[in-house]
């Protein structure tokens, strides 16, 4: 059962700052991004001066209507001069991309629910207890005696559904979560809405991506594991910008007698990013990170220096201590 246990150093932060930046991480998926932009219009509603930042870029096409509203450029002198830096849904100073530098010397505000633990931060909440950091962010604004307006729930419940996959990831146990989500649907979230948010506008250039990488799946380890890839050449044929990445996963943990599976692509010459799901047993995040990674226990994900073959080749021989 969720519990409210925010730090008294992050009240007390709150209650007597009157400036912040709010920031979501690097490479923003949904639940970084809705979670900043929910704080920071509850920030500014109790009289506090803000202002949104993320390095990007926006390659998820479900958040490519939230680009809009981040500044994405170097930080200004004046959002900077006074303000605390509220950090949300990562807990490292390099996932924030190149703020990293610009950051140092303001004092941090973390709030995360990944379980990768850190020193970062000046004022830290992190609970890896909650399946998404919006939920996190909901719960703030309840201890402030506060509700959610309809645009924060709306956003929220966006934030909640991508990081738990429209609720397929909650287990037994994980009833006030879903509790939580019902009140952002008083508040004013639509689930229908939401869902199509999730799983519309999608362009043939991606189904044709994700016919490619199903074709080159491969098996190992009598059927627990299947590794597929995507590399320059796909990107440059097909243009297409938006992997649909959950369905592809989807598909593929639906195999029978599948534990895990691994997508590697190839973003650059010389860097690779890998995207790790496991249906129940298998613990993804630990494999991300002894590449330097790190996510979720079903879901998670690294970036790491070297040629598709080599990052491949490594995953499977990594593989067996998880299985």
């Amino acid at each position: 059962m969720l519990q409210i246990n925010i730090p008294q150093g992050v009240i007390d932060c709150i209650n007597k700052t009157d400036k912040f930046v709010v920031m979501a991480h690097k490479q923003p998926d949904a639940d970084t991004l809705c979670s900043a932009l929910a704080i920071e219009s509850f920030l500014s509603r109790i009289g506090k001066k803000t202002s949104l930042y993320t390095a990007g870029p926006f390659t998820r096409i479900e958040t490519l209507h939230l680009q809009d509203k981040f500044k994405t450029t170097t930080m200004s002198d004046e959002d900077k001069e006074g303000a605390v830096l509220i950090i949300v849904d990562c807990n490292s100073p390099d996932r924030v991309g190149f703020f990293e530098e610009e950051i140092k010397e303001m004092p941090v505000m973390v709030i995360d629910h990944h379980a990768t633990v850190s020193d970062f931060g000046t004022y830290n909440w992190i609970d890896p207890t909650y399946p998404a950091t919006t939920l996190m962010i909901q719960d703030l604004i309840t201890f402030f005696n506060e509700v959610p307006t309809p645009y924060e729930a709306e956003t929220l419940f966006l934030g909640f559904c991508t990081d738990t996959g429209f609720f397929r990831h909650l287990d037994h146990g994980t009833e006030e979560s879903i509790k939580r989500a019902a009140e952002l649907v008083k508040y004013g979230a639509s689930p229908k809405q939401t869902f199509t948010i999730m799983t519309g506008g999608k362009n043939l250039s991606s189904r044709k991506l994700m016919g490619r990488i199903l074709e080159r799946a491969e098996s190992y380890y009598d059927g627990k594991v299947i590794v597929s890839w995507e590399d320059l050449i796909d990107r440059e044929e097909l243009k297409a910008e938006d992997r649909d990445s959950d369905t592809l996963y989807q598909a593929l943990l639906s195999i029978t007698g599948v534990e895990a599976i691994a997508i590697v692509r190839q973003e650059s010459d010389t860097k690779c990013t890998v995207g790790l799901r496991s249906v129940q047993d298998v613990d993804v995040r630990k494999l991300a990170q002894t590449f330097g990674g790190g996510g979720h226990q079903r879901a998670s994900g690294f970036a790491v220096e070297g040629k598709l073959k080599d990052i491949k080749e490594e995953l499977i021989s990594r593989f067996q201590n998880y299985l």
